[in-house]
């Protein structure tokens, strides 16, 4: 019940996280959680190789880290 008051979700969106389903979250909110968290975040932005195949160059993929300070 700690993690969910710190981190400024409900029970269920806990639960939601804990299991793995990140994809109901915005990258924004894991942001936020991971901050609450007292993690350091870095996003990073890199071609994606698939894409840029196809037609030079790509939409860029997101790349979630969370790594401890």
């Amino acid at each position: 019940m700690e993690a969910v008051t710190k981190c400024g979700v409900t029970q269920p969106r806990m639960n939601d996280l804990l299991r793995g389903r990140v994809s109901r979250f915005s990258l924004d909110a894991l942001v936020k959680i991971a901050a609450a968290l007292g993690q350091h975040v870095r996003v990073e932005l890199e071609p994606s190789h698939k894409r840029a195949r196809r037609n030079r160059g790509g939409m860029p993929v997101t790349l979630f880290c969370i790594h401890r300070k």
